[in-house]
């Protein structure tokens, strides 16, 4: 009966974390489940929804679930890109900004969500930017899944779980400074008003310059939250947060001329194309919402989740992309991007979560919810030619004025909305065999409107995910997965004379591995492979924000390795490794795809030097990337495009010294590109140069 009770407990967990609540992460104790982190411990990568219960591999999918403190303090991330550089199967920080969060997982492109409620954009001008000090947890969930967070893309969803109360009181003041006049003071505090009700305050200023010259984020973030122990049954934590930045927007992309083609001269990775005068960004972000749960009885349960965001943003900038190729020098040839308006969205959701023992030696857990969604955004659009520039000696003009002030900015408007139905099955027969199965049922409408006139769409659309897991002796898990995903988008009006409509986005993937959990040493591996398939795919322009469709299919298959071992009691050692095949499809042929490296290895040693100091020593291996349709014109030769081309492969150097200093205090160097390698991710017919060297110090006082 213990058995079962424990399993049933593991299947609650399961589902409730699927179905989207954040509430089985409130428990913030540590586990010593290993992962790839520079903590003392190291970071749990465990099943989403059973953190801190069994510690075993024990789902039929990969996933992973990551400590936002001991990744930050492995790498000194301020972003949640830089954090996640070191996980199998996620090619993160690829191209440094200070307006995106840019990465890829299993080759294409993730959602978000916040404490289960998951973000949907109807355009690519509007973009959720957490706050990694404010984050407590990090949820990958791996591929096409729309039946745990409804519409979403291939590449799957990132949920962040926000700090919430602790069960203990407890402190946090942390001072960052580094490169890049990085400076970065944050506080975190919980404790009780009373016996039934706990708070957590957590606020942080962030000043930071760009990869990019003149360019510069500024950050205020504030997020307090309580949480109510109505009875010993019933459960209310409210959530809420505010986030203020604004600055000179970093923008990554440069013409290929100059960074990749070098025959006629080269410039750095910090040549800033834009215009420092009038490039601005100012964005506001507010968060409201509450997780509500209610046992009934040890078979039933209730939760509730609500959660509304609102982001004000004001965005304006210049970019290069190609590059004019003159006979007394090179010109750039630019275009600004202009957006002013707001972003709403409402999610609420309601689940019932049953379990019970079907048999003395079957166990099931069924979750039935739904879930309803409105999303509006409102606001003046405008992007257009801007002044062409020296890509070799850059000369801002203040005539740039002028096309600022003849700007004709035109209003849209688009809301969508989704409602669902879904349910959710686990069914554990004995000990040794798990069951998983999902189904959603979405009905989803979109608008967009510009110019007196309207794209929209209005579907439904049912998915469906299954899986199975075997928990065989010696702590080897094999398994299989399957899963869908399904997404819609109404864009814009672009004249109004003529517009684009866009097709349903389909995905689907495919997942087996193995997963050992040893039961002679402290260590967890595993393998697996997966193969995505994606049609009528979305992709967000990182020059102005816009959504396209261009292809009519992605695939992309391959292999991920992880180890995570304490090989002595002073050596902790994190290895993964990567290999993806991507290929586009369009009605013109097919091609490997853009910005995607075949091979990533990343490998992390921790080494303890006595008590009271760890050293880590990280290296990273990002292999060959395809590159096409680098372009540049040139006078009077006409257009030239090198239509097929690759990225080199690149080594870099990442350490870590932390030292605690007294109880209270730890003090931590971290160092990124040790070398200061420059270095191309990607090319399509702009390029992104690799992040610089970043040094930081932080300390930490805990109380």
């Amino acid at each position: 009966m213990q058995m079962k009770n424990k399993l049933s407990r593991l299947a609650t967990a399961v589902l409730t974390v699927s179905l989207g609540s954040g509430l089985a992460f409130a428990d913030t104790s540590t586990t010593t489940t290993t992962t790839n982190s520079a903590s003392l411990t190291l970071a749990p990568v465990t099943v989403v929804g059973t953190v801190n219960r069994l510690g075993k591999a024990d789902s039929s999918a990969s996933t992973l679930n990551i400590n936002a403190q001991q990744v930050e303090q492995q790498t000194g991330a301020t972003k949640l890109d830089q954090a996640l550089i070191y996980l199998p199967g996620v090619y993160s920080n690829y191209a440094p900004s200070n307006h995106y969060n840019i990465f890829r997982i299993r080759g294409f492109s993730p959602e978000f969500a916040m404490d289960g409620a998951s973000f949907t954009y109807p355009n690519g001008y509007y973009v959720y930017n957490p706050v990694l000090f404010g984050i407590e947890r990090v949820e990958i969930v791996k591929g096409a899944n729309s039946v745990l967070y409804g519409a979403t893309q291939a590449g799957g969803v990132v949920n962040l779980v926000s700090k919430r109360p602790t069960a203990t009181p407890q402190g946090l003041v942390q001072f960052k400074v580094g490169s890049d006049d990085t400076y970065q003071i944050g506080v975190d505090y919980s404790n009780r008003i009373n016996d039934f009700i706990r708070y957590r305050v957590v606020g942080e200023w962030q000043h930071t310059r760009g990869q990019k010259d003149f360019t510069y984020t500024r950050q205020y973030y504030f997020a307090p939250s309580f949480t109510i122990d109505i009875s010993d049954k019933t459960q209310l934590t409210i959530l809420t947060s505010f986030n203020a930045q604004n600055g000179i927007p970093s923008n990554f992309v440069v013409p290929g001329y100059g960074s990749y083609i070098t025959s006629g001269g080269s410039f750095s990775s910090s040549t800033y194309f834009g215009e420092p005068n009038y490039a601005k960004t100012d964005t506001k972000q507010y968060n409201l919402g509450w997780e509500l749960t209610h046992t009934f009885n040890d078979r039933v349960k209730f939760e509730q989740n609500y959660r509304f965001n609102y982001i004000n943003t004001y965005y304006f900038d210049v970019v290069a992309g190609m590059a004019m190729v003159l006979p007394t020098g090179t010109t750039g040839v630019r275009q600004y991007t202009y957006n002013k308006g707001n972003y709403q969205s409402h999610y609420f959701d309601n689940r019932v979560v049953l379990n019970g023992d079907l048999s003395r030696n079957i166990n099931a857990v069924l979750a039935l919810g739904v879930e309803l969604q409105h999303v509006r955004t409102e606001g003046d659009l405008a992007s257009g030619s801007a002044s062409t520039i020296n890509i070799f000696n850059p000369t801002y003009l203040s005539q740039e004025a002028d096309a600022y002030a003849s700007m004709s900015p035109y209003h849209y408007v688009q809301t969508t909305n989704q409602a669902s139905l879904y349910a959710l099955a686990s069914v554990d027969f004995t000990k040794y065999v798990t069951f998983n199965y999902g189904i959603r049922y979405m009905s989803v409408n979109g608008r967009g409107t510009a110019f007196g006139i309207s794209n929209s769409y209005n579907t439904g659309h049912t998915v469906h995910s299954g899986g199975l897991a075997f928990n065989l002796p010696y702590g080897i898990t094999p398994y299989v997965n399957y899963s869908q995903a399904f997404n819609a988008k109404a864009p814009v009006p672009t004249s109004a004379t003529g517009y684009a409509t866009f097709n349903y986005n389909k995905a689907n993937a495919f997942q087996t591995g193995v997963k050992y959990a040893p039961e002679l040493f402290d260590g967890s591996f595993e393998v697996s492979y997966f193969n995505i398939k994606n049609r009528n795919p979305f992709e967000r322009s990182y020059t102005n924000g816009s959504f396209t469709q261009n292809d009519l299919e992605q695939r992309s298959h391959g292999w991920e390795l992880s180890a995570n071992v304490n090989l002595t009691s002073f050596w902790q050692a994190s290895l993964a490794y990567t290999y993806t095949s991507a290929t586009t499809y369009r009605s013109t042929g097919s091609f490997q795809s853009n910005g995607i490296p075949k091979n990533v290895v990343s490998l992390w040693n921790n080494f303890k030097v006595g008590s009271d100091v760890t050293v880590g020593v990280g290296t990273r291996y990002v292999g060959t990337v395809a590159a096409r349709n680098i372009a540049y014109v040139a006078v009077p030769g006409g257009y030239q495009s090198t239509a097929y081309a690759s990225i080199k492969p690149v080594w870099l150097l990442d350490a870590m010294v932390s030292w605690q200093a007294t109880k209270d205090w730890n003090v931590t160097l971290n160092a990124t590109n040790l070398f200061n390698k420059t270095y191309l991710t990607n090319c399509n017919s702009v390029c992104y140069f690799g992040p610089n060297r970043n040094v930081s110090v932080t300390a930490q006082y805990r109380f």
